[in-house]
């Protein structure tokens, strides 16, 4: 199970993030992630939607809690 502040590798984009917020409507619907990838992969001309994004639990893994 992922948790908030976990580091992740977001598998669409092989780039690595953590998880800022966890949304699953009180917990009636599945969880999604908000991700945000890590400072030393984001590119200089990268857009906002590029770096912080929302991901199904099967597009991401844990890597390091």
């Amino acid at each position: 199970m992922i948790k908030l502040y976990d580091k992740v590798l977001v598998t669409k984009k092989n780039k690595h993030g953590n998880v800022i917020e966890i949304d699953d409507d009180n917990g009636t619907k599945p969880p999604i992630y908000l991700i945000e990838i890590v400072d030393s992969e984001k590119g200089i001309n990268d857009e906002v939607e590029d770096v912080i994004f929302w991901c199904d639990e099967d597009e991401i893994q844990l890597i390091q809690r």
